[in-house]
This record gives structure tokens, C-alpha cells and sequence, in this order.
């Protein structure tokens, strides 16, 4: 046998073989010894101090200067801290020994003093750091707001963990974030004590800025305020940048308390409260209502061949987050009231960083952004000169004893969203309903411009419905997408509602919508808020600008027009408008777009934030449903009350390597309502264990149909649709349709007054006795005397 020949020959083979073994052995090494060394510290999350100065930089030709920045420097310096184990204080002395539970009335606790107390809670001050512990008074569970001793934390983490408030603030044109707390930057503090809580007057005589901080019970709730109006900033050089108020309510250390945080992540999901062992370095940090394009660099999707191979994670639609303390059958749900549209939500397992778990809201008052230097290329990174405009309100409601529960947390904002107004009047049951939505036509790319692909016309969709109905299949609602003239793309940022004539005439549109408005309801689709810049060619659309001025391009990656652009929210508005008024017997829309995307921009020198751009959308469906119903696509929180139900409700969470389980929150929270309705089930890759989130949550299916092969759109921007033909689907619809049909029977409007998941297995208990139990385990389960098969449920009466 030649060996050199052998080697020769296959070289490359044996060259990377050796570099997977290094590769393994050195990723063995590495994961052995960070389980039991101290975590590592992520640098770029340490709140910094270190000043960076700007270099001297003269503005080029094309620079643009106005009121939206003061100064600009030419690159943002690399945020960096060398930190050693000498920069942490830890040992066995300074490990915290707080009471949990203390079960009897005190009027003082670990140095606070109680100042109030309503019927359920007694809050306690400390006015040295404006430290605050809740105890509940019918189990004596306690909630500190501080850590008193901070363990493995450096100088600023430890005054961050200190306090109850922690401002990140601009200096000059720097643009790095400092800290300023309740113990770095020397902040005077007046409290004045009142019978539900305090207000406290905090001002920083160095910064020159400073603000009101109040905080008071309210039954069962917490408010803790800073309004918009008490924000004083004298300084031209120092401005505000974030604001955390209370970031460390609830927190607990490592495994000292069994229990889990709550993030709003899709469908909801938790993060366990055990010993994570430092395998986490990250947190979970998310803005409500999704990434600002107007500021925000776009999330960079991972693409392999032109193929998008990785997923975005879910935007937040509702600004909540939770903890629950298992063992002392406490905890709370926080809801930012006020400031959402500028905040975000964080989450530390233990090992991010410190080993403590904690959940907070973060809010955004002033923010880094990329500055154009030139008309084709360039940019500066410069800060955002005018302060976001908002007061910042949270509102912290307590569960206890059998409440203390992810069903007590969905109780808790179900509560909250009827009391504040944000969920429609429920005037009817809300009852077991199919979703099917028909795709009329789309564009693909011809030899000389496009070429319209027909999918389903207005008679093969009467077809389809008229079989179904036939078939028994009654309790259905559709949804028309790419009806209107040139297809699903071909429409975007038109100005009225022209009928696509391959589909059918406007006759024949509301011939289907009256040949079965008694049965099926029948809504159709617009989204007015993308533009397509090739097929619209107007002069002063009034598309979009970010602050920096550059136009916004969402970036769709589709084989016919490869990005659109976004309309001003006062353009969107008065472009529906006139679609409204061009075709007044569409009685039932469907909205995309503007229900889940808000922004920020600028316009002829003048910045617009996130709350000026919904308050467009909101006066905007206002005014329509006083004659329209409106369902919406996922919408925001502060939209649902103008919605007859709501579309494409996540099912899942994003699946972070952090989240202990994902949990149907949200359904659970809204059930009853307002009509739920899943994403397509034809679209799930696990279809079987799809059908269980909706066996367990009650959310409705819904179903992308055709009457065409779905191979017809392999060459337009909904390539992605690989099977929809309604052949295809026939008998599984049928199928699902009478097996949802008969569950419904057993539970019908019924609320849920219980819900466990555990193992795989979960319980869900309705207040009219049904209990319904989920196996989403591979193999069977015997429960109570019950045999539950693999991937099944059984409902017990």
C-alpha cells in the first residue's frame, strides 16, 4: 500500500477530520470548566463610566447638519472593561440572609420603614436609596426591590443592584451611556410621604437634570410613576438617555427560590429560577412592539444560497412580564402603562452577567443612531438629540396562595386589559371558528415587466366554500389576500381599491360576499403601509425616512422585487381612507401592517417618535369602525380594542437556549374575548403536535388555501407558499373541523380556571367542570385512571 499516495489523496479529508478532533476536544474543555468557574462577565452589558472623547472632525461637503444632531463623530469606540476577580466582591460574608416570608404585621423590615398599606399589600421605604419591600399581608410574602449585599458584582453593577433607579446618560457627543444611580452621581433626594405611598423629588446637582418618582398601592396593585412633565435637564451637556425604575423587584439568587419569569416572547415563555450553573451569558433584551426601523439597524437574517435559513425572533406585542416564587406562593405581573412604545423588556437568568434573576422594563428617552455623511455612502454614529416624549407609569399586580400561577398571571391581565378599556365590549359567546384564507393572484417577472399568476378567482373560492358548507363545515371565516389589482405585491401603497379582472369583476366579489354573509363572513385583505417603489412611480408619496434621513428598506428577498418601503403614518392613514371611500360595500377588512409595525422618522428636519406614529394608526381605526369591522393581523395591545378578532397569534415562543418552556399565555389571557386565530397549520412542520396547541389553548385553526398548485408561485416573492392546493387539504380540513367541533361542544364559551403543564403533559380545567388533558409526549401516559395515547388528549367531563 502506497501511504503517500493514500495521504496525497485524500488530504483534505484528513486535514479537516483533525480540526473537528481539536475542535472537540478544545469545546470539551471549554464547556467542562465554565460549569464550575465563575461566570464570565459579557463586557459589552457592563454599565460603563469611562469617558471616550470625540476625535476633532470636520463636517464633509455633504454632511447633513440640522436640529436632529448637535455635534457628530466620526466612529463609535468599542465599549470595553478589563475585569478580574479583585473587581468583585463575593465570600461567604456577604451572601444575603433576607426573610421570605415574614407572617406577622411589623412596621419595619430590613432598615425600611412601612409609609402605607392597602388591604391585600403594606409597602415599606427606605429613603437612603428609595428602596422599597412589598409584603403581602395574607401570606406574608415578601418582595424586596434592592439587593442589600451584592455578591460577584463590581463597583457599578453593585450600586445598579442597590437601586431604585438607574439612569444611563448622554455626555456632550460621546456615545457611550454612563450610569448615575442612587449612589453614583451624588443625587439630592426629597420624599414626601402620603397615604397611599410617596412621591420623591431626585435631582442630580453635577448632571443637571433630575425627576419625580412616585410611588403608591392601589389595591392589589403597585403604581410606581416618573411623569413626562417632572423631567428636568439644565444642562446642555449631560442628557438622559435610559431609566430603569425598580429593575430588581422580585429578584432572587441563584436557586435560593423555586419559581420562573415570565417573558413575553410569542406565545409566552418562562425562564426557571434554578441554578443555571453560568451556562447563560446572555439576557433576554427585547424593545416592546418590535425594533425601531426609524433608529434601529434591521435584524440581518442568516441566508445560504439565496435561502433565508434562520428565523427572526418574536417582536413583543403586549408590554408585560412577570415572577412567580413558588415556594412562599407569591408574585406579581408587571404592565408598563405608560412609555411602551419606548421601552423594552429584560430578563437575567442567574449567570447573565450576576447571579441573580430578575425582570425589568428598560425606557428610551434619547439613543444611538447611524448619520448619513453622504448622499451614496457613509455614516457617523450620533446620538438622538430630542427626548422621546412620554411619562413612564408601571403597574405591578400581586398574586398569591392558588392564584400564584400562570393562570393567576393570564387572570391579572385579563383583568387589567378590561378595566383599562384596551379589549372590546364582549357583546356575544365567542364560538369555535375555521379561518380559511384564499390568495387571489401575485406577480412574477416576465421577458418584458411582469406577469400576473391567478391562484383563486372569486368563483372557484364560491366553489370551495360551497362545498365545505355542503360538507357540514358551517362556523367558517375567510380571509381574501391579493385581490386587489396587479396581486398581493403588485398593490402595495395604492390609493384606492381596484378588483384584479383575472379574478373576476366587483360583481362577482360581492356576489360571494352576499351568497353566504349568513353563514361565512368574509374579510379582505389590505396592507397600507408597504410601498412598492417599482410599479409606483408618484412623485412625493411621502415614503418614510429614518432619522438619518435615508429611506427605509424592508429587505423581503423576493424573487420579483426584492425590498418595499414604508408610508408615513399620515400618509398610510389617508391612503386607506380614500381605499375606504373608493369601494364602500366592503363592509370587512382585514389589516396587515399597520396592526404590528410602528417606527419612528424624521421629515423635512423635523423627528417624529414611535407615540405620534400610533396615535395616526389609532385615530385611523377609530374612525373606521364606526362602520367597518376590522380584524387584525397580530396586532399591538394598545389596538385591540378596535378589533373583532385577532390573526396569525403566535403559538410558540423563539425557542431561546434560556427558556425553560414556552407557555400559551396569551390565549389563555384573551380567551373569551376576542376570536383567536392560529397561524396556518398547513404551514407547521409538526402538524399533529400543532393541533394539540389548539386542542390546548382553544385558538382557532386556519388554513392558506388555493384553488391552483402552489407550484405556480415558485417565481413570485410568495415562493415560500409550497402547498396550499385546496385538493390537498380537503379531507384533513373536514377532519379537523368536526374533531375541533366536537370539543368545542364540551367546553363551549367556558372560561379556564386552571391550567398546569408539566412533563409534556398538560391540564387545562374549564369553570363549567371539563377538564382537558394534552399528552405531547411521544409515548402514552396513564392519568387519574385515564390512558392518554402518544401525541393525543382525552377530555374528561
Amino acid at each position: 500500500m502506497n501511504l503517500k499516495k493514500i495521504i496525497r489523496e485524500n488530504f483534505r479529508l484528513i486535514i479537516f477530520v483533525i480540526f473537528v478532533l481539536v475542535l472537540t476536544i478544545y469545546l470539551f474543555i471549554e464547556t467542562s470548566g465554565n460549569q464550575s468557574s465563575t461566570p464570565t462577565i459579557v463586557t459589552n452589558e457592563l454599565p460603563v463610566e469611562t469617558e471616550v472623547l470625540p476625535e476633532n472632525t470636520e463636517p464633509t461637503d455633504n454632511l447633513v447638519v440640522d436640529e436632529l444632531v448637535d455635534e457628530v463623530i466620526e466612529d463609535a469606540p468599542a465599549i470595553e472593561e478589563n475585569i478580574s476577580q479583585e473587581d468583585f466582591v463575593t465570600g461567604e460574608e456577604m451572601i444575603e440572609r433576607r426573610a421570605s416570608v415574614i407572617a406577622k404585621d411589623v412596621d419595619a423590615i430590613d432598615g425600611h420603614i412601612k409609609i402605607a398599606e392597602s388591604d391585600q399589600l403594606a409597602l415599606y421605604l427606605k429613603e437612603e436609596n428609595l428602596s422599597i419591600i412589598v409584603r403581602n399581608k395574607n401570606n406574608g410574602a415578601i418582595f424586596y426591590s434592592t439587593v442589600e449585599n451584592p455578591e460577584k458584582s463590581n463597583e457599578n453593577w453593585s450600586n445598579f443592584v442597590k437601586s431604585s433607579v438607574v439612569v444611563e446618560y448622554l455626555v456632550d457627543t460621546n456615545i457611550v451611556y454612563y450610569q448615575a444611580d442612587m449612589y453614583s452621581g451624588k443625587p439630592e433626594i426629597d420624599v414626601a410621604q402620603k397615604e397611599s405611598g410617596f412621591n420623591a423629588e431626585i435631582y442630580y446637582p453635577d448632571l443637571e437634570f433630575g425627576f419625580t418618582l412616585s410611588v403608591e398601592l392601589e389595591e392589589d396593585n403597585l403604581l410606581v410613576e416618573i411623569p413626562q412633565a417632572s423631567i428636568i435637564e439644565e444642562s446642555d451637556k449631560y442628557k438622559i438617555g435610559n431609566v430603569y425604575v425598580y429593575p430588581f423587584l422580585g429578584y432572587s439568587k441563584l436557586d435560593e427560590e423555586a419559581g420562573y419569569l415570565l417573558i413575553p416572547d410569542g406565545s409566552g415563555a418562562t425562564i426557571s429560577l434554578e441554578d443555571h450553573l453560568g451556562q447563560y451569558k446572555q439576557p433576554y433584551s427585547e424593545m416592546v412592539y418590535g425594533a425601531n426601523i426609524g433608529i434601529d439597524e434591521p435584524y440581518v437574517l442568516s441566508r445560504v444560497f439565496n435561502m433565508v435559513t434562520s428565523q427572526k425572533p418574536n417582536d413583543i406585542f403586549a408590554p408585560i412580564f412577570g415572577v412567580i416564587h413558588e415556594d412562599k406562593e407569591a408574585g406579581f405581573l408587571g404592565v408598563i402603562e405608560s412609555g411602551d412604545w419606548h421601552a423594552y423588556i429584560e430578563a437575567y437568568p442567574n449567570g447573565a452577567i450576576l447571579p441573580y434573576n430578575w425582570v425589568t422594563s428598560k425606557f428610551v428617552y434619547r439613543q444611538f443612531y447611524n448619520q448619513s455623511t453622504s448622499q451614496t455612502s457613509g455614516t457617523m454614529v450620533v446620538r438622538q438629540n430630542k427626548r422621546n416624549d412620554f411619562d413612564i407609569r408601571l403597574r405591578y399586580s400581586f398574586v398569591e396562595d392558588e392564584t400564584a400561577n400562570l393562570m393567576g398571571l393570564a387572570e391579572a391581565y385579563r383583568d387589567y386589559l378590561l378595566k383599562a378599556g384596551l379589549l372590546p365590549e364582549i357583546t356575544k359567546a365567542v364560538d369555535f371558528q375555521m379561518r380559511l384564507d384564499f390568495l387571489g393572484a401575485e406577480l412574477e417577472a416576465g421577458l418584458i415587466g411582469h406577469r400576473l399568476v391567478a391562484m383563486t378567482t372569486f368563483n372557484q373560492a364560491h366553489e370551495i366554500l360551497s362545498d365545505l358548507v355542503d360538507a357540514g363545515l358551517t362556523n367558517l371565516l375567510a380571509i381574501y389576500r391579493g385581490w386587489q389589482a396587479d396581486g398581493e405585491s403588485g398593490s402595495l401603497g395604492r390609493n384606492r381599491f381596484d378588483v384584479e379582472s383575472a379574478l373576476g369583476d366587483k360583481g362577482e366579489l360581492l356576489q360571494l360576499v352576499e351568497d353566504f354573509e349568513q353563514e361565512i363572513p368574509i374579510f379582505f385583505e389590505d396592507d397600507p403601509l408597504r410601498y412598492n417603489p417599482f410599479l409606483n412611480t408618484e412623485v412625493g408619496a411621502n415614503i418614510a425616512n429614518k432619522f438619518n434621513r435615508r429611506v427605509h428598506y424592508e429587505i423581503v428577498y423576493g424573487k420579483v422585487f426584492r425590498y418595499f418601503n414604508y408610508l408615513e403614518p399620515l400618509e398610510t392613514v389617508n391612503r386607506l381612507s380614500s381605499k375606504v371611500e373608493s369601494f364602500p360595500e366592503l363592509e370587512n377588512l382585514a389589516l396587515t401592517g399597520i396592526s404590528n409595525t410602528v417606527f419612528s422618522y424624521s421629515k423635512k428636519g423635523t423627528t417624529y417618535d414611535r407615540v405620534s406614529s400610533a396615535s395616526s394608526y389609532i385615530n385611523s381605526f377609530s374612525e373606521l369602525v364606526g362602520n367597518k369591522s376590522l380584524l387584525l393581523d397580530m396586532p399591538l395591545q394598545p389596538y385591540w380594542q378596535y378589533a373583532v378578532g385577532i390573526y396569525n397569534l403566535p403559538m410558540s415562543s423563539s425557542g431561546y437556549v434560556f427558556e425553560a418552556e414556552e407557555v400559551p399565555f396569551f390565549a389563555i389571557a384573551l380567551r373569551g374575548a376576542l376570536p383567536l386565530y392560529a397561524t396556518y397549520s398547513n404551514f407547521e412542520s409538526n402538524a399533529n403536535e400543532f393541533f394539540l396547541k389548539l386542542v390546548e389553548t382553544g385558538v382557532n385553526p386556519s388554513y392558506l388555501l388555493t384553488y391552483e398548485d402552489s407550484s405556480l408561485l415558485k417565481e413570485t416573492n410568495l415562493s415560500h407558499i409550497f402547498s396550499s392546493n385546496f385538493s390537498s387539504y380537503r379531507e384533513e380540513i373536514i377532519e379537523r373541523y368536526q374533531e375541533l367541533t366536537e370539543l368545542h361542544h364540551h367546553i363551549s364559551d367556558s372560561k379556564i380556571v386552571a391550567y398546569q403543564r408539566e412533563d409534556g403533559i398538560s391540564q387545562v380545567t374549564f369553570d363549567n367542570g371539563v377538564s382537558i388533558w394534552v399528552n405531547f409526549n411521544d409515548y402514552s401516559v396513564m392519568i387519574e385512571g385515564q390512558q392518554i395515547g402518544a401525541q393525543s388528549y382525552k377530555v374528561v367531563d
